[in-house]
């Protein structure tokens, strides 16, 4: 059964015998809090969502609101947004010429758009346009992007790393696989919260080094899948 954030608050108040209102309080805190630093430490697996919406966006777009770090950005025919995510192929229409977007900097976002309006006069976008190589960056709160596109009839899709909400009673990968990581951060946290002195606090600093080794082993395998490597006599 999928471990959940409960459960992980339970064993928490049990390891340090408290169930009184503001013990259980603080240890939703203490977990919610170590949920949120792990995801921090690095960019998982688990956290890779899609986000799509028709390319009718001239310059910008609003990122998702759950936005960690972008991956990829490219465009996809047709404007079924539930349909197999695959990048535009090359066909007729100059949109699909050159589906990617490269990620970069806001000053190469801005130095390619004064090339291109410098060329086009900032009228309708040729196809020498079209097939440059497009750049993509994320500056406050926006998908900024060139050369610009306004195209209802296709689709943006751009794939992220997201911060998960933490919700007590429910489970995600994190509860489930780095339940030893969140437990043993939560129980330090808490400690401190409580302004208590608890001598198991240095052994549990020495295990949450590996159980975060752990946890990192687990997103490894899930990026380079496979079946696991057997060793011939």
């Amino acid at each position: 059964m999928p471990y959940t954030g409960s459960n992980i608050e339970t064993d928490v108040l049990d390891i340090l015998n408290r169930n009184d209102a503001s013990s259980v309080a603080i240890a939703t805190l203490a977990v919610k809090s170590a949920h949120s630093k792990l995801q921090g430490m690095r960019d998982w697996d688990a956290q890779k969502k899609t986000y799509r919406r028709l390319a009718n966006v001239n310059y910008r777009f609003a990122v998702p609101s759950d936005l960690k770090s972008p991956r990829e950005l490219f465009l996809v025919s047709g404007t079924d947004l539930t349909s197999d995510l695959v990048p535009a192929l090359p066909a007729t229409s100059p949109v699909n010429d050159a589906p990617y977007y490269r990620r970069s900097s806001m000053e190469q976002v801005l130095a390619q758009r004064a090339i291109v309006t410098a060329i086009t006069g900032n009228s309708s976008t040729p196809q020498s346009i079209l097939t440059r190589t497009k750049f993509f960056t994320v500056e406050n709160g926006f998908v900024e992007l060139v050369p610009k596109i306004n195209d209802a009839s296709n689709q943006l899709a751009l794939t992220y790393y997201a911060i998960l909400d933490y919700v007590s009673g429910t489970s995600d990968w994190f509860t489930d696989k780095c339940f030893e990581y969140l437990t043993l951060e939560a129980l330090i946290f808490m400690v401190a919260m409580l302004g208590e002195i608890d001598d198991r606090v240095t052994t549990w600093k020495q295990l949450l080094a590996a159980a975060l080794n752990k946890a990192e082993g687990f997103d490894i395998s899930l990026d380079i899948g496979g079946d696991a490597l057997v060793m011939r006599g």
